[in-house]
């Protein structure tokens, strides 16, 4: 580690706007020369002239005949490469994009100077999160399923179960015959006792969906409270990246449908500019409620039990076989915590962890009694 250390010298770290910071700083002289003749040797190891040896070729005449400048640019960036992750730790620097990396100042035998632009995690301050999830999500939603509602999917099914009977003209228009909705046909649809027993769960489906749907809103409506109430600054470079990949994915569009930038936007009935802005509140507001959710979390102690991520896990790489599993195990951690952290929110979990805690302290009880 002290060797590496010795890589790198006059370390400076400022803080530019939108949580964005600049590293400055100098890889030693020692540092470009060590991997210049690292990069000289694999040169050198394929090169081939007439006269030599493949990988035989003297240094000093091998020296002669590659670009200098270009080994030597080489040599910076991978001793740039090499120390910034050691930087990075050494400094405390909690990483949030992908830095931009620039070489100032480059000539051989002297120093290489280097600036280093990177989003780094946001600093910001919890608002009362709990009394704002309570005031939406105690606030009752009452859910119901008319009968009219019930009958809106019989005739869906009828219609789609009809036989369609031509008549003798083939000019006529087909006429459509519905089948009668008797406890025998019900039971060619699935599992159902009879015409009742069907329109109870197609009822308690339609209410289940209606509830999933309130849940839904709720939370949409939380997460935006939650940011309007939160001053937190996204990394510019994180946002205009994904912007720039939104942008890159539009053009693709336009190719595949054969369609000018003009008519494009005359279809979706938007402005270019329109919709860039609405893609970046969007992307901002994502990433603002993932920090705070992150940080509820963390809060409150809320992780996944080993159970949880192991069970999502399998499932997902028993779907997906050739996905990263370091990146998998990664998108589980995060997707679980968000979760039981919304649960949190709504007091589900805050109720789980209760009843355990009774359970626990039922099962003390009982083993102290014998």
């Amino acid at each position: 580690m002290e060797e590496q250390n010795k890589s790198y010298q006059n370390i400076k770290v400022s803080s530019v706007k939108h949580s964005m910071i600049e590293i400055e700083g100098e890889i030693t002289a020692e540092a470009l020369e060590a991997h210049r003749k690292k990069a000289l040797a694999k040169i050198k190891k394929d090169f081939e002239m007439p006269g030599f040896r493949k990988g035989n070729v003297p240094e000093h005449i091998l020296e002669k005949n590659i670009d200098n400048k270009h080994l030597l640019e080489d040599a910076a960036y991978t001793a740039l490469e090499e120390a910034y992750p050691i930087i990075v730790v050494e400094k405390n620097i909690k990483v949030f994009t992908i830095p931009t990396i620039s070489i100032t100042k480059l000539a051989f035998g002297n120093p290489v100077s280097f600036k280093i632009s990177v989003g780094v995690v946001p600093e910001f301050k919890l608002p009362n999160y709990k009394k704002i999830a309570e005031g939406i999500m105690k606030k009752e939603e009452p859910v119901t399923v008319g009968d009219d509602e019930i009958e809106g999917v019989i005739r869906q099914i009828q219609v789609m179960r009809a036989p369609l009977k031509p008549k003798e003209k083939e000019t006529d228009i087909d006429e459509v015959t519905h089948p009668e909705f008797t406890d025998e046909f019900v039971k060619t649809l699935g599992d159902f006792k009879d015409v009742d027993d069907f329109k109870k769960k197609v009822r308690e489906n339609i209410f289940e969906e209606k509830k999933f749907e309130v849940r839904k809103q709720k939370r949409e409506t939380l997460a935006k409270k939650l940011v309007e109430e939160t001053s937190i600054e996204i990394p510019t470079a994180l946002i205009e990246d994904e912007v720039s990949r939104i942008k890159e994915r539009l053009e693709e569009e336009m190719k595949k449908y054969n369609l000018t930038k003009e008519e494009y936007f005359k279809k979706i009935n938007k402005t270019e500019e329109q919709l860039i802005q609405e893609q970046r509140e969007y992307i901002t507001n994502q990433h603002k409620t993932k920090l705070i959710l992150k940080k509820i979390a963390e809060e409150e102690k809320i992780v996944p039990t080993q159970e949880e991520l192991e069970h999502e896990f399998n499932h997902l790489i028993k779907h997906y076989k050739n996905v990263d599993p370091y990146r998998a195990y990664g998108y589980i951690e995060g997707m679980l915590i968000n979760e039981k952290t919304l649960r949190f929110l709504e007091g589900e979990e805050k109720e789980t962890k209760e009843k355990e805690k009774k359970g626990e302290k039922k099962e003390e009880k009982h083993l102290h009694d014998h």
